[in-house]
C-alpha cells in the first residue's frame, strides 16, 4: 500500500525528531555541555551547523536504506560496512546505554517531581511503560511517535513564550553582550553535537519503509534536520537569561522552569518530558529489537511481543546501574564525547562517502539498464 505524503516527508524527521530530544537536548544538559560556551550567536551558530550535518546524512541514510532494503541497523551496515559492521554495533550498545542511563536518571527524577513519589518507584514505573511501548512492535512505536509530537511542540513553544515574556531583556542583554567566540571552536562543537545524536537515525530506519523514491529520501531527510533541532534552538536562547549560574544544573530545564514561577505549568511540561523521554527510549531500544527480529527471520521464527518487552527491561534495568555508578553529568560530559568520535568514524563518514557512491552508482546502472534491454530487445521497466 502506497503511503501518504506525511509518512514519506514529514513522519520520518518527527520520529528523528523524537529519538533526539530526548536523547539530545529536551533536559537542556546537552545543549549547555556543548554550547553554553560559546555565548548565545555562538551557541546558535553551532546548532546550525549541527542541523546541516543531520539533514544531509539523514537524506543519505534514508536513501541508502530505501535502495537496499535496509529498514533495521544490521542489514543496512551490512550493506554499509560489509564484514565491518559489527564496529557500529559496539558503538551502538555503547551509546544505547549510555543514553538510557542518562534518560532513566532524567525521567526518574522528573516524574518523582510531578508524582511526589520515590525515585527508584518512577525509574521502575518509567522502565514498565517503555517495555508497553515496544510490546506491541513498530506500528505502535511509529504512532507514539508521530502522534506525541502535536503534544511536545506546543508545550516547547509555551516555554519559549513564557520566557521570552518574562526574561526577554535578560535574553536581548546575553545576546548583545557576548560577541561570537573563534568559530572554529563553535564548527567543532556543532560537529561533535551532531555525530553523537547521529545514532538516532539508526535507531528510527524503521520508518524508512515509508520512502518510496529519491526525491522522498532527500525531502524527508532534508526537513529531519530542521524539525529536530528548531526547538532546540529556541530553548537554548531562552536558557540563555541565566548564563552562567545554568551551567551548573544537572537538569537546566527544571532550573529555568522554577525561575518561570508558574507551578501548574511547571508541573504539566515535566509530565510531558517524562512521556517524551518514554518515546525516545522506546525508538532507540526498538532499534535493538529489530535487529534480533531480522537475525531471527533466518530460522524462520519472529521476536513476540513479551520478547521485545523483555529486552527493553534489560537493557534499562542495565542502564540504572550505570546511571547510578557514574552520574547525570559525569555521563554527559566523558560519555557522550567518546561517542562522538564512535559515530564520526563508523556513521559518518562511511555513509557520506562510499554510500553516497554507492547511491550514485546504483541511480547511474538503473538508468543505463533499460538502454541495455531495450537494444536486446527486451523491455524492462524501472
Amino acid at each position: 500500500m502506497r503511503s501518504n505524503w506525511f509518512s514519506r516527508y514529514v513522519l520520518p524527521g518527527l520520529i528523528l525528531k523524537a529519538a533526539i530530544i530526548g536523547g539530545g537536548y529536551l533536559s537542556g544538559r546537552e545543549l549547555i555541555q556543548y554550547f553554553a560556551s560559546s555565548g548565545p550567536l555562538g551557541g546558535l551558530s553551532g546548532m546550525a551547523i549541527a542541523m546541516l550535518i543531520w539533514s544531509c546524512v539523514y537524506a543519505a541514510t534514508l536513501e541508502f536504506a530505501r535502495m537496499h532494503r535496509s529498514y533495521d541497523y544490521r542489514t543496512f551496515f551490512r550493506n554499509l560496512l560489509g564484514p565491518f559492521w559489527v564496529l557500529f554495533e559496539v558503538a551502538y550498545l555503547i551509546t544505547i546505554l549510555t543514553v538510557l542511563s542518562v534518560l532513566t536518571s532524567v525521567a526518574g527524577t522528573t516524574l518523582a517531581t510531578v508524582t511526589g513519589w520515590p525515585v527508584l518507584l518512577c525509574e521502575c514505573a518509567f522502565m514498565a511503560s517503555v517495555a508497553g511501548v515496544l510490546f506491541f512492535g513498530t506500528q505502535s512505536v511509529e504512532r507514539f511517535l508521530s502522534l506525541w509530537s502535536f503534544v511536545l511542540y506546543p508545550a516547547f513553544a509555551a516555554l519559549v513564550v513564557l520566557s521570552f515574556w518574562k526574561f526577554g531583556d535578560r535574553i536581548a542583554e546575553r545576546v548583545h553582550s557576548m560577541p561570537v567566540p573563534d568559530l572554529g571552536n563553535v564548527a567543532w562543537n556543532g560537529l561533535k553535537y551532531a555525530a553523537y545524536n547521529i545514532a538516532a537515525m539508526a535507531a528510527v530506519l524503521f520508518c524508512a519503509r515509508h520512502i518510496q523514491t529519491r526525491k522522498d529520501a532527500l525531502i524527508g531527510g532534508l526537513l529531519g534536520g530542521p524539525l529536530a533541532m528548531a526547538p532546540g534552538m529556541l530553548f537554548f536562547l531562552s536558557m540563555s537569561a541565566f548564563d552562567p549560574q545554568i551551567r551548573t544544573q544537572a537538569v537546566p530545564v527544571e532550573y529555568l522552569l522554577a525561575r518561570l514561577d508558574l507551578p501548574v505549568f511547571r508541573l504539566i511540561f515535566l509530565a510531558i518530558m517524562a512521556v517524551t523521554l518514554i518515546g525516545t527510549c522506546s525508538a532507540l531500544i526498538h532499534a535493538v529489537n529489530e535487529r534480533v527480529a531480522q537475525t531471527l527471520t533466518f530460522t524462520h521464527r519472529q521476536l513476540p511481543g513479551w520478547g521485545r518487552a523483555a529486552i527493553a527491561a534489560a537493557t534499562m534495568i542495565l542502564s540504572v546501574f550505570v546511571a547510578v555508578n557514574i552520574g547525570l553529568v559525569a555521563l554527559v560530559d566523558r560519555g557522550y564525547g567518546f561517542i562522538a568520535w564512535l559515530f564520526i568514524g563508523v556513521f559518518m563518514i562511511p555513509v557520506m562517502t562510499y554510500g553516497i557512491w554507492k547511491i550514485v552508482r546504483g541511480h547511474r546502472m538503473a538508468v543505463s539498464t533499460p538502454a541495455m534491454d531495450s537494444a536486446d530487445g527486451v523491455t524492462s521497466r524501472q
